[in-house]
């Protein structure tokens, strides 16, 4: 079985006999699927079995350990999983005995692979929640955690609103900003009855516990076409106090556009597919950090600067923020 996608040019294509995983990053990447089976840039392969015995060397980061045999990352992860991926043929192969965590380790890579040919295209995820109003664009940069997706699913009940992504818009060289959808993210307690049943599903990561994830047919009518960049608002977690938003700073929203854009703090890279250790590989990290370095400084130049401190109550923060750009606009 194959699922075939289209990253806005960068055409991925994925196979595995494993129904269950295939579908389900189907539904993750649902917005950018394609019907025709063109040759990709990147392929992945996968199944949900144990993987064979072999040795674990290389460099270790948190939670795997990888090295390389000629052109081929290898990739030992924490849990028992395998990965491998050819660097000059795009294609990569994976493997673990349990389904969630093969899901992952996937729905990751093709974010990985992605993002990085998108760089080099000059279109560059941001770490926020990207929101059109009025023919405009909005960036509201927030950490992971912070209120993203919750926000992003009350401004769609707003009047005017559409949705770029709740936490990785693009942005390209010409400050336009446009749509990277995927699934909306939340935490197991969050109310999210409303939306039906099957449109929600839950989702295990290793490292960050139990999700809701709501798929994007629940919210596609609503996902806006690429506009220009007119706002960036420094997000502020909620506290005891009523939501606030006020002028914004150059020098404080240079710290946090450069962490969210040029750094990609937040973002899927991914380093056991990111990092390489050759003058190409070093080549194009410093490349896709310049290029991404001069967007934010262009961004800066020409945002209106804000900084949001949401409230409590996620609808009253979505009224807050459709009565601010109204008064901006």
């Amino acid at each position: 079985m194959i699922a075939a996608f289209d990253f806005h040019g960068v055409r991925i294509r994925l196979e595995s006999a494993q129904a269950q995983v295939l579908e389900a990053l189907r539904r993750d990447f649902s917005w950018f699927s394609v019907a025709d089976d063109r040759p990709p840039e990147i392929s992945w392969t996968f199944c949900v079995r144990e993987p064979a015995a072999g040795p674990a060397r290389g460099w270790r980061a948190r939670d795997f350990r990888a090295w390389d045999e000629g052109r081929t990352r290898r990739v030992l992860y924490d849990g028992g999983a395998r990965a491998g991926f050819d660097f000059a043929s795009g294609r990569g192969e994976a493997e673990c005995a349990d389904p969630l965590r093969l899901h992952e380790i996937v729905h990751l890579a093709v974010l990985a692979g992605a993002g990085e040919r998108l760089d080099a295209r000059g279109l560059h995820r941001v770490h926020a929640l990207g929101f059109v109003r009025s023919g405009a664009a909005g960036l509201l940069l927030l950490p992971s955690g912070g209120g993203k997706s919750e926000l992003g699913l009350r401004l769609l009940g707003e009047p005017g609103f559409s949705l770029l992504s709740d936490d990785t818009p693009l942005l390209g060289a010409d400050l336009v900003a446009r749509p990277f959808p995927l699934r909306l993210s939340f935490r197991e307690s969050a109310d999210l009855s409303a939306l039906g049943a099957d449109r929600v599903r839950s989702f295990r990561r290793r490292l960050y516990g139990e999700r809701r994830l709501v798929d994007v047919d629940a919210f596609r009518a609503r996902i806006a076409a690429p506009a220009p960049l007119r706002w960036v608002l420094l997000g502020r977690r909620a506290d005891a106090r009523p939501g606030e938003i006020g002028s914004a700073g150059a020098h404080a929203a240079a710290l946090e556009l450069a962490a969210a854009l040029v750094v990609g703090v937040g973002v899927p890279q991914m380093a056991e597919w990111r990092l390489r250790p050759n003058a190409a590989c070093a080549g194009a990290l410093a490349r896709a950090a310049l290029a991404r370095a001069a967007t934010a400084v262009r961004a800066l130049a020409r945002a209106r600067l804000g900084e949001f401190r949401l409230d409590r109550d996620p609808q009253r923060s979505a009224a807050l923020l459709a009565g601010w750009l109204d008064r901006a606009v």
